[in-house]
């Protein structure tokens, strides 16, 4: 099953997150997420396999030097192709930026392949809001998202190591197994 490497938003800005994705729930555009059992987040990273035993040093001791970063979700927006995909992303700061850069050089040395879309230079940072939306929903759930207070401000605080399941459209699905969890600078 494939992992990922998650940094979740603390308290209100969760909360903010959450609130989006009833919205979108109670407007028939969206509900996996709510279902995911996964906090609102941002992945750093994400692989088809990962050695848990072997990534926890480096997990844990990365999560010990860096410390919470300061986010604001400013922009809506989408990717290309057919995976109906909506999400808010952050202003891409140096700290932001250095963080996942540092995570990624820090990782090279257990040798997994990153998925293509996580390395420094190509990462979209970005908190999902919905996917699997066709064009007509993802028109209605931009116009709906609109209309909330933005920018989202608030920190990533924590770090997860998360295992999960994908659909057969290759989103992902719950269960999620959190194999490590770190609150940064601790």
């Amino acid at each position: 099953m494939p992992f990922a490497v998650v940094l979740l938003l603390n308290g209100s800005a969760a909360e903010a997150i959450r609130s989006l994705w009833r919205e979108l729930a109670d407007a028939r555009l969206s509900v996996p997420l709510l279902d995911l059992e996964l906090p609102p987040h941002l992945t750093l990273a994400s692989y088809d396999t990962i050695e848990v035993g072997e990534a926890r040093p480096a997990f844990t001791s990365f999560a010990a030097e860096e410390t919470p970063e300061p986010v604001a979700l400013s922009t809506i927006g989408t990717f290309p192709g057919d995976a109906g995909v909506l999400y808010l992303a952050p202003v891409p700061t140096r700290g932001l930026l250095e963080l996942h850069a540092g995570f990624h050089e820090r990782f090279s040395a257990l040798d997994q392949p990153v998925g293509a879309h996580y390395f420094p230079g190509t990462w979209v940072p970005h908190v999902t809001l919905a996917m699997g939306l066709s064009d007509a929903d993802l028109a209605r759930a931009i116009a709906l998202v609109r209309q909330s207070q933005l920018p989202i401000e608030g920190q990533l605080d924590r770090l997860e190591l998360v295992e999960f399941q994908k659909t057969e459209a290759g989103l992902p699905a719950a269960p999620i197994r959190v194999h490590q969890r770190h609150a940064l600078g601790r």
